[in-house]
């Protein structure tokens, strides 16, 4: 059994991408774009449901672990005009969604520390 957990640990120890995004950016191309988005959206039924993520890359403080696209400050108003833009894209990309297709069903807020934003 030693030789097969060790040909195992051979095996599996080799580099492999960060589940930061999904898909992974190794599997990102150019074959897709911004009309492709935009049919994809509009071809949502009645009764499909939505995921949603939200970006938050504000810190306090560095947690040393972390590897996500973050902004380090104390100073809470950095984050306004990053939140008015996200708040304008929100706006846009639900104009996209046909008015039936609307249901989210799971919210993640992630990339920083999302209790910086206050409420």
């Amino acid at each position: 059994m030693g030789h097969d957990v060790f040909n195992l640990l051979k095996k599996y120890d080799v580099p492999g991408p960060r589940y930061t995004s999904y898909p992974t950016v190794p599997a990102w191309t150019t074959d897709v774009g911004g009309q492709d988005f935009r049919s994809s959206l509009a071809t949502l039924r009645p009764g499909e449901h939505l995921s949603l993520y939200f970006h938050i890359p504000f810190c306090e403080t560095l947690c040393h672990f972390c590897g996500c696209m973050k902004v380090i400050t104390k100073d809470h108003s950095r984050s306004r005009e990053y939140v008015d833009f996200l708040l304008s894209e929100i706006d846009r990309i639900a104009d996209l969604i046909p008015q039936g297709a609307r249901d989210a069903v799971q919210l993640q807020f992630g990339g920083g520390t999302p209790n910086f934003l206050k409420p």
